[in-house]
Formats: structure tokens, C-alpha cells, sequence
């Protein structure tokens, strides 16, 4: 992939991202703003790295991943609140999904090494 100069995509993309760190800024302030990158980080990023693996656009890999955090995340923090308490569990549950999308990013990688070009 090359960086250097960021695509039409890409260019929506971060527009879309620094219209809601705005908003939420405006709305709610400081908190608000912190509350949205908490959230992306947390629970949106493991899934956009597990999607990666699967070579998605980048339209869809973010797409898919606030979907999947909206549903998966929640579900297995509330799973894990029963047997913890609930804070450890939402940091517990995002570690989970981070060593999940490494597991899976390092299984394709070994497996397209080995599948012929």
C-alpha cells in the first residue's frame, strides 16, 4: 500500500471521522470527543484489523467494523460480566478481540505464503 497520497476513499473517510470528532465536540466537549475515540479505539479498531485480513475495502472494512463492535463486543462483555466484575470485563473482552485479529491477520499470512501466485 502506498501512503504517500491518500485516495478519494480515503480523503471521505477521514472527512467523515473529523465531522463526528467535531460534532461530538460541539455537543458534548471535551468528554464528548474523548468518549468517540475511546469508543473507536476500543471496540471499532480490533475489528477493522480482522477485517484487514480478509482484503476488504477500506469502505467496508470500516463499515463492517462499527457493525460487528456494535453487535460482537457487547455480547461477550456482558458474557464475561457474569464470571467478573464489568469494568475488568469491557477490558478484557477488547484484549480478547485484539489477540483474536492477531491470531487471525498471522493465520492468512502463513497461508498466503504458502498458496501459489
Amino acid at each position: 500500500m502506498d501512503f504517500s497520497q491518500p485516495t478519494h476513499e480515503q480523503r471521505w473517510e477521514l472527512g467523515i471521522l473529523a465531522l463526528l470528532a467535531a460534532l461530538s465536540f460541539l455537543f458534548w466537549g471535551m468528554a464528548g470527543a474523548r468518549t468517540i475515540l475511546g469508543v473507536a479505539l476500543l471496540f471499532a479498531l480490533p475489528f477493522y484489523l480482522l477485517f484487514g485480513a480478509f482484503r476488504l475495502g477500506e469502505s467496508e472494512r470500516l463499515a463492517f467494523s462499527f457493525c460487528a463492535a456494535v453487535a460482537a463486543f457487547p455480547s461477550v462483555t456482558y458474557w464475561l460480566g457474569f464470571i467478573m466484575p464489568f469494568t475488568t470485563a469491557i477490558w478484557v473482552a477488547s484484549l480478547l478481540w485484539y489477540a483474536a485479529a492477531a491470531i487471525v491477520i498471522l493465520i492468512f499470512r502463513k497461508i498466503r505464503k504458502r498458496a501459489p501466485s
